[in-house]
């Protein structure tokens, strides 16, 4: 007789928020993939660098705001109404774009809503997603943020796939249009179970300071020292979203007769992680612990994350000396390098978004997850600030004038200095896994 108590049933209405994630993420990365060459094409006189620098001022705004969206949801609405409203907003801005196309400040005007909006729903998705779980099931979280992970990245995959084959065949209007009939799917798709999800509510500004509790800043000064590496790890990560996108332009995209437009090559990354990660969480580590008595901890996973990194670098720098040598390297060899950047991508991102949770105090969820999105936000930055003094001609000194060998090859440089740093600073330290009883906040960093 099958025992009951091993049966986990998870919430119906946890299906809602997975299959709105899935639209309102189709509609993010349907506009993120034909941002590059629009920008480059259509606002910067063909300027990889200008283009670049404020694709990824950009992309920054995406992940700086959702620290806003977490204050505004943990003091005072609540995770359920901050995604409804930032849900609101973000349709309001792809309406902008929708009559804007051949206005660029309007158009600046209507993406950067999106961005603010879009950052405001990112930090609270992930634990109002984790607080629909009761506590008697807790040890199923890792598995719903998988699932939470493949959502994101099945919508992201069929997005980067369709929307770019949008632009090419039917023009921008339409292409640009799509992206917002989907983020209003997901606002109406995530409204319907509203009465069966579990909502939490702001504890007030006179509560505030309570948040900041020596433990709560136990959990917060914990996921700001891993975070802190992440900083150039995702300097390098977001250049798939642009430095990629301009170098697939300069390659033979011609697949089995198939030609393939140069910002679809990006819904390689989706496409993988929604492979990766059931190869890796349902074959490879289990293999390695029935097999070898190996099980990777979370700070194991991201060392050999940022190791791949940097495979997937010293590719991208083989494929671009070919390119600065006159040739047309075939975009197998980016797909390669995409192998790599996703196989990295699913042992960080996914570790850090299950690390957030579970350090996290119980208030203090969404800004400890904005954190980790934080520290995304200021790779774009630095990303757009190398860009911008490329374009200036600052870094001529350093024969770095263009996205070229040398550009990667300086990127690369910064990433192995981080990482060196990265494994020495961690070198004796074990995260400990919680139990389900345990409570986050107290989840321990040994050395």
């Amino acid at each position: 007789m099958k025992n009951q108590s091993s049966v986990v049933t998870l919430p119906k209405h946890t299906l809602s928020v997975l299959a709105s994630e899935i639209a309102e993420r189709f509609s993010f990365f349907g506009l993120a993939a034909i941002l590059p060459i629009f920008l480059k094409n259509h606002c910067y006189d063909d300027s990889e660098t200008e283009a670049a620098s404020v694709l990824h001022l950009w992309r920054s705004g995406v992940f700086f705001f959702p620290l806003f969206g977490a204050i505004i949801a943990d003091v005072f609405l609540g995770k359920y109404r901050t995604i409804l409203i930032g849900s609101l907003l973000c349709c309001i801005g792809h309406a902008i774009l929708s009559i804007s196309i051949d206005n660029c400040v309007f158009f600046l005007v209507g993406i950067f809503l999106i961005a603010m909006s879009a950052g405001v729903i990112k930090s609270n998705v992930s634990p109002f997603l984790g607080d629909q779980i009761g506590e008697q099931f807790s040890t199923q979280r890792g598995l719903l943020f998988n699932y939470l992970y493949l959502s994101i990245n099945l919508g992201g995959g069929i997005a980067l796939l369709c929307v770019p084959y949008l632009r090419e065949t039917y023009g921008n209007a339409i292409a640009f249009g799509v992206p917002g009939l989907a983020m209003f799917i997901a606002l109406v798709v995530f409204v319907i179970p509203g009465k069966s999800y579990k909502k939490s509510k702001g504890v007030g500004v006179s509560e505030y300071k309570n948040l900041f509790s020596k433990k709560n800043l136990i959990g917060i000064k914990k996921s700001c020292t891993l975070f802190a590496f992440l900083i150039i790890y995702f300097m390098l990560f977001e250049n798939y979203g642009g430095a990629w996108v301009y170098q697939a332009e300069k390659l033979d995209l011609n697949f089995w007769g198939y030609s393939f437009a140069p910002d679809q090559m990006q819904s390689s990354n989706p496409i993988l992680i929604i492979i990766l990660i059931p190869l890796f969480t349902g074959v490879l580590f289990p293999f390695l612990k029935k097999n070898y008595g190996i099980e990777l901890s979370l700070f194991q996973k991201i060392k050999i994350g940022f190791f791949l990194l940097i495979i997937a670098f010293v590719i991208i720098i083989f494929i671009q000396v070919e390119i600065d040598k006159g040739r047309q390297p075939h975009a197998y060899w980016q797909l390669i390098a995409y192998f790599f950047l996703t196989a990295s991508e699913v042992l960080v991102s996914v570790s850090c978004l299950q690390y957030a949770y579970e350090v996290a105090g119980p208030n203090v969820k969404s800004i400890v997850t904005a954190l980790f999105m934080l520290s995304t936000a200021f790779g774009n930055v630095l990303l757009s600030w190398l860009n911008t003094q490329i374009h200036s001609g600052n870094l001529n000194f350093l024969g770095v004038v263009e996205m070229d060998t040398k550009y990667y090859l300086l990127l690369l440089v910064l990433m192995a200095l981080n990482s060196l740093a990265f494994f020495y600073f961690f070198s004796h330290t074990n995260y400990q896994q919680n139990t389900p009883t345990a409570n986050p906040a107290t989840s321990d960093i040994s050395p």
